[in-house]
C-alpha cells in the first residue's frame, strides 16, 4: 500500500502495516489510524491501540473507529456472549494517554445499515480522534 504526497510533486511512500495484535511497524508516524478492531478471535484490543497510541508522532493524530453496538436488527438472541463494545469514555480510560494528549473528535454516529434480508435498520459506530501534543 502507498500513499502520494501532493505536497512533494506527488511522490510515492510505502504505508506500513501490521498484523493485527501480533505485530507494529517500527517508528512514528503523523497518522496511526485503527478501524474497527471487533473481532471473534482473542485480540488484546487495549494492547492494540496503546502501541498505536505510543507510535503517534508529536502533533500527530491517533484515529479511531468502532462499532458502538449491534445493529438494530440484530436481535439479541443473535449475540454472541462475551462481546464488548467500547463505550466513548471507556476507550479513552483504557489508553490511560499521559498529559499533552488532546481529544478533538469524540462522537457516536449513526448511519443506516440494512440487514442481510435489506429490512432497513442503524448502527452506530464510535470515532475517537486524538490528537498529541507537540
Amino acid at each position: 500500500m502507498e500513499r502520494r504526497d501532493a505536497g512533494r510533486g506527488g511522490a510515492r511512500h510505502p504505508v506500513p502495516r501490521g498484523r493485527t495484535g501480533a505485530t507494529f511497524p517500527e517508528g512514528t508516524f503523523d497518522l496511526v489510524s485503527a478501524q474497527f478492531l471487533q473481532s471473534p478471535v482473542a485480540l488484546d484490543q487495549d494492547g492494540v491501540l496503546r502501541r498505536a497510541a505510543a507510535a503517534v508522532a508529536p502533533g500527530g493524530h491517533l484515529l479511531v473507529v468502532m462499532h458502538g453496538g449491534w445493529p438494530s436488527w440484530h436481535g439479541p438472541e443473535d449475540h454472541p456472549a462475551g462481546v464488548v463494545f467500547p463505550t466513548l469514555r471507556g476507550l479513552l480510560d483504557a489508553l490511560d494517554l499521559p498529559s499533552g494528549w488532546n481529544v478533538e473528535t469524540l462522537d457516536a454516529v449513526e448511519r443506516a445499515t440494512p440487514s442481510p434480508e435489506g429490512a432497513p435498520g442503524t448502527r452506530v459506530d464510535n470515532v475517537w480522534r486524538l490528537r498529541r501534543g507537540l
